[in-house]
This record gives structure tokens, sequence and C-alpha cells, in this order.
């Protein structure tokens, strides 16, 4: 039955495109040679198509022409988009473009409505076909939009993550390399520094030997010659002493015969005794000598102790010099260990952070692995769903192209080779998916390859760790030679301390020998000086005391002065007051007069000898002068003297106060 409908279909349709033409249509330049192929691959379906078409040319022997066939003309076929031309119309006139037209029988109306069903489902496979297009070439926008931002973000993550690499690298090497310079200076410092110390302290040993060696001599040499000394006054002494009882002896020999022979000697008895007291003068002459020599003796020991103390003194100020010198070494080298370890320290925390840095770098890469597999996952996921669909699509479209083939061969050849052609642009995605997926493959080896080489730097750095450890170790050894040397050097200074204590328990030898002879002569000058002291400071006092007499008796003076002066001045006043109610204008002119002489006394503070004279008053001139002021005038000038007056008195009573205080003053220092 489907190829007798399909003979009828293309009967019918060669029907109407003899008596309408058919407008050409843009399909393309492969579609032509389809039904060749078609009919080269599958002559059996052609002839199946072909075979029935003289069975109804036999049928059909009343031709009639349907006006339905032609307004059914290519304007009202279903309208077509100019892709989908090809699949549909060129699939109809394609083995009918030169066949006469055949009549159609008077069934016609049956096969013409079964054509426009195929025409209408056509279409309608038409229409899926292309809105399944139109979703394809969706996806495949989005597929593309989704790589290329996928490229770009793995772009950039790359290029962040080499320029963080860089950075990273740069720094370390640029720590590295400071740090090796500052490792390097910090040896050559420590280097040169012990080098330094080690030279200071063999000088100073030498020094310090040299000293105390011709210390020992110096000292060695001072007791004997004080032993030598020593032992020839001793002996001279003895001598003398030896000399005095053999003289005195034959003295007493010589009184003795002399009492014996008084009688006979009476005259040598007077050259005994002349003999003895030039032996009495001599002996005084020879203690004289004696004591001399004594204190000349005890005046060079006490200069060479008091030299020897200077020595001293002079050689525990170099040794306390030296010690401070070494205590400050000590301190800088202190200071300097102790910068050391607060750089390695600082090294060590940088480091720390170094590699925290780097485990957060290596997390967040991995972070960024994970999310790239899961996006790539989450693509695949997506594209095996799209082909899924593709394929659930597939199948009722070749179910439903195999059902059209059976009607129309030729629709169905097209078709074929447009799925041919659909097949062959989804291979080529395929492919391209396929070579998107290598790059993709080959990004992540290349991301695994910069893993690897983050891996090889952490190793690297690890390995400065350790070299950095090994460098502490070997500061550490140092560390402990010199905390040797410094333990050494204490035992030097140990040895050096009770070599100068040695020296000093001989210097205090010396001194309490010297000092026995220097006690009493120090004494007798402490007494002398006290003497002159105290003389000096009652000559002082008596200075004083007769100082503060004089400037008393000038006081008192200005005072007698100034009290000479009040009296005068009250017994002026006094006469101004009498003469007050007689005569007004001597009292102006008196009142003028007092009232210059007061402000001239109230000036005077430092007591000075009064200048000021009060002059003889004129009583005609002053009447003369004022005899034109009024009583009311006078009256004030009056209490303005009564208030200076009050003024002065108030000033000698202060004045006669200081000199009261000055007086008991005066008179507990001279009690003193």
């Amino acid at each position: 039955a489907l190829p007798q409908a399909a003979a009828l279909q293309d009967t019918a349709v060669r029907a109407d495109t003899s008596s309408h033409p058919v407008p050409q249509l843009s399909t393309p330049e492969k579609a032509p040679a389809l039904p060749t192929e078609s009919r080269k691959e599958d002559p059996s379906r052609d002839a199946s198509v072909l075979a029935p078409q003289p069975q109804v040319r036999d049928t059909c022997s009343h031709r009639v022409h349907w006006p339905c066939c032609k307004a059914a003309g290519p304007e009202h076929l279903c309208p077509l988009h100019p892709q989908t031309e090809p699949l549909a119309l060129g699939l109809l006139h394609g083995k009918g473009l030169g066949a006469p037209v055949l009549q159609l029988p008077e069934d016609g109306m049956g096969c013409q409505a079964a054509l426009l069903s195929a025409q209408a489902h056509v279409a309608e496979l038409e229409r899926q076909v292309q809105a399944l297009e139109l979703e394809r070439m969706q996806q495949k926008v989005l597929l593309e939009n989704l790589q290329q931002r996928h490229q770009e973000d793995l772009d950039l993550l790359e290029s962040a993550h080499k320029s963080r690499v860089k950075v990273v690298e740069e720094t370390c090497g640029q720590r590295a390399e400071r740090l090796q310079q500052e490792k390097e200076q910090l040896a050559a410092q420590l280097a040169a520094q012990g080098q330094a110390a080690e030279r200071a302290q063999a000088e100073l040993l030498q020094r310090h030997q040299q000293q105390l060696r011709a210390l020992e001599q110096q000292s060695a040499q001072e007791l004997q010659r004080l032993q030598e000394l020593q032992r020839t006054s001793v002996q001279e002494m003895r001598k003398d002493h030896e000399e005095q009882l053999q003289r005195l002896k034959r003295l007493k020999d010589q009184e003795i015969d002399a009492v014996t022979s008084a009688t006979s000697h009476t005259r040598s008895l007077n050259g005994v005794i002349e003999q003895m007291e030039k032996f009495s003068s001599d002996l005084h002459n020879l203690s004289h000598r004696v004591e001399a020599t004594h204190h000349s003796t005890s005046q060079e020991l006490a200069m060479g102790a008091q030299q020897r103390d200077k020595q001293l003194k002079v050689l525990q100020d170099r040794l306390l010099q030296q010690q401070r010198d070494m205590e400050e070494e000590r301190g800088r080298l202190q200071e300097v260990i102790a910068k050391m370890e607060a750089r390695l320290g600082e090294q060590t925390r940088l480091l720390e952070q170094e590699r925290w840095r780097a485990t957060a770098e290596q997390s967040k890469v991995e972070s960024l692995q994970r999310s790239l597999e899961e996006q790539r996952r989450v693509m695949t996921q997506q594209l095996s769903m799209e082909r899924a669909e593709l394929e659930r699509a597939k199948m009722p479209l070749l179910e439903e192209q195999k059902s059209v083939m059976q009607r129309c061969s030729e629709e169905r050849r097209k078709l074929a080779a447009e799925w041919a052609e659909f097949h062959t642009q989804q291979q080529l995605s395929k492919e391209r998916l396929e070579r998107d997926m290598e790059l993709a493959l080959q990004r992540d080896s290349q991301r695994e390859g910069t893993i690897l080489s983050l891996a090889k730097e952490q190793a690297e750095l690890k390995i400065r760790a350790g070299g950095l450890k090994v460098k502490e170790e070997q500061l550490v050894r140092d560390r402990e030679l010199l905390e040797q040397a410094w333990q050494e050097l204490r035992l030097e200074k140990e040895k050096v301390n009770r070599a100068a204590l040695h020296v000093r328990q001989r210097a205090e030898e010396i001194d309490t020998m010297s000092k026995l002879s220097a006690q009493k002569c120090e004494e007798g000058e402490q007494a002398l000086r006290e003497a002159r002291r105290v003389e000096s400071e009652h000559q002082a006092r008596l200075r004083l005391v007769q100082q503060q007499l004089e400037q008393l008796k000038q006081q008192e003076q200005h005072l007698h002065q100034e009290r000479l002066s009040v009296a005068l001045q009250r017994s002026q006043l006094q006469q101004l007051r009498e003469e007050l109610p007689n005569s007004p204008a001597l009292l102006l002119a008196t009142a003028q007069d007092v009232s210059g002489a007061t402000t001239g006394l109230s000036s005077t503070l430092c007591f000075p000898t009064p200048t000021t004279a009060f002059p003889r008053c004129n009583p005609g001139g002053s009447r003369d002068s004022l005899g034109t002021a009024g009583p009311s005038e006078l009256y004030a000038k009056l209490l303005l003297l009564k208030h200076r007056a009050q003024q002065d008195r108030d000033f000698l009573e202060d004045e006669q106060f200081f000199l009261e205080t000055l007086k008991k003053a005066s008179y507990n220092t001279s009690s003193l």
C-alpha cells in the first residue's frame, strides 16, 4: 500500500508541475546527485517505488483534470523555510521533472488528502529538524562561550599563579641572598672581633706579665736596698756603741786609777774631765748624726713608699681600665650575639611565613584543581546528557524518516543525505570537543607540571631550611667556643687578680713599715694645721665683729643725726603751731620747708648722712609772699604735715627695731 501511495503522490506532483511550473528552490549542489547515488546503492527500493506506475496508468483510464490540484500548486503548499526546501520540495520533483503529466482518477481526492497529510507531516518533521538545529546551534554557542570562559579563567589562573610563583621565587631568592650576605658579614665580623680579642688578650697578658716582673724586680731591689741600709746603720750604731762602751770603760779605769792615785794625779783629773766633756759632746754629736741619718732614711723610705703607692695606683687604674674594656668588649659581643639570635629568629619566622604561604598557595591550587575537575565533570555530564538527548531525538526522527522513505524514496534519500551531513557536522563537533578535551588535558598536565615545580621549590625550601639549621648549629658551636674563650679569659683575669693581690700585700707591708715612720710627722703637721686653722677662724671672727661694730657706729651716728633733725623739725612745728593764728603765711612757708625736709628723710632708707638743712624762715618775707593764701589751704597743708610726721615716726621706730636686732646679733656673734 505504501509504494502505491508514493506512486500516486509522484504522479500528482508531476501533473501539478506540468500544469503549474514549480519555482526553482535554493537546493544544495549535491541534491541532483543524491537520487542516482541512492539508486546505485539500493536498486530494489527504486524498483519497488517505480513498479506500480503502470498499474496506476491502467486503472486510471478516465483522465480528469482536477482544478483543486491546480489550486494546490507550489504557492498553496505548506510554506517551508529556505533551508528546509531541499528536504521537502526537492524530493518531490526529483525524479519526475521530465515525465508526462498524468490524469488523476475519480478517487484522486483520497490521494490528494494523503499527499497533503504527507506534506504536512514532512513540514512538521522539517520544523522539528529546524528546531533541533537551532537548539544545536544554541548549545554549540553556549558550549563555545563556556569553553572560552573556561579558557580565560584558566589563563588568568595560570598567569596569576605564575606571577605569584615568580614573586615568591624572587622574594625567596632575595631574602636568601640577603641572609647569606648578612651571615657572611656577621661571620667576618665575629672572626675579626675574635682575632682582635685574642690579640688584645695576648697583649694584655704580656703587659701584665712584664709589669708584674718589673714590680717584683723593683720590690726586690727596694727590699735589698732597705736591708742593706738597715744593716749598715745597725752596724754603725753597734760600732759606735762598742766604741763608747770601751771609752767609758777606759774612763772608768782612769777614774779608778785617779781615785787611787788622787794625790799623785790631781792634774790628770782635770784633763780627764775635759776629755769626758769632749767625749760627751762627741756622743751628743754622734747621737744627732744618727738621728739625722735615721730621719733621712725614714724620709727616703716614705718617699719610696709613696712612689710605690703611686705606681701601684697607676697599675690598679690600668687593670681596672683593662677590666672595663674587657667588660665592654664582652657586652659588645653579647649584643652582637643577641642581634644574631634576633636575626636568626626573624629569619626562622620569615621562613615559617613563607612555608605557610607556600602551603596556602598549594591549598589554593589544589582547591582550584578540584573546582576545575568538578567543572570538567559537570561539562562532561552535560555533554553526555546532550548526546543522550540527541540520540533520543534521533530515534523518532529515524523512525519517521524510514516511514517517509517508504512513502517517497526521493525524500528519504535527500533526508539521508542531510542526515549524513548532520552526522559529519556532529563528527566535526565531536572532533572539536575531543580537541578541546585534549587541550584541557594538556593544560591539566601543564598544571600538574607547575604543581610538581612547586613541590620541587618546596623541597628546595626545605633544603635551605636544613642549611639554615646547619648554620644555626655552627653559630651555636661558635658561641660555645666564645664561651670557652671567655672562661679562659676569666681564669687569666683571676690569675692577674691573684698577682695583684700579692703585689697589694707586699705594698701593704711596705706601707705599714713606712706609716710607722711617717705617722709622727703627720700628727705634728695636723696639729700645726689645726692651730693655724683655729687662729685664722679667730681672726676672721674678729674682723667680722669689727666690721659689724663699725657699721653699728655709723648707723648710730646716722640715727643720732636723724633724731636731731626730727627734734629740730618738731621744734619748728611747735613754733609754727604757736604762730599759726597770728601768721598764716609763715605757717605756709615753714610747711613747705618741713615737707621738703620730710621727703628727704623718707627717701633715705640706707641711712645716708643728712644733707637737708632747715633754713631760717623769714617771717616778713613769708608773710609778703603768702599773704593771699586762705585758711582752707593752710588747714590742708597742716593736715598733710601731720600725716608726714606720723610716717616719719613709724619709719624711725622700724629703724630703731632693726638696730636693736643688729645689736643683738652682733652680741651673739661676739659671745660665740
